[in-house]
């Protein structure tokens, strides 16, 4: 039996602005997606006999660029 499955992970799909720490640095940042590894063994389901299954690494990675902090946006 071979069973696939397709995972979509949707980061801001609508582009809107999102705040970092509010004292990090104006800069170009990384942000990566991965899945990590899954230990089934200690399940009480069939599944348990799967073992551990291998994540991915790196899944996906984008660039960011911070400019500025949200304090700048609530003063105007």
């Amino acid at each position: 039996i071979v069973e696939n499955t397709e995972v979509v992970i949707s980061i801001n799909e609508d582009n809107r602005n999102i705040y970092t720490h509010v004292n990090m640095p104006d800069d170009e940042y990384y942000v990566e997606a991965w899945l990590a590894d899954i230990d089934l063994s200690n399940t009480n389901h069939s599944y348990s006999s799967l073992g551990t299954l291998r994540g991915v690494y790196p899944l996906d990675y984008i660039e960011v660029t911070v400019k500025g902090s949200m304090y700048d946006d609530t003063r105007n």
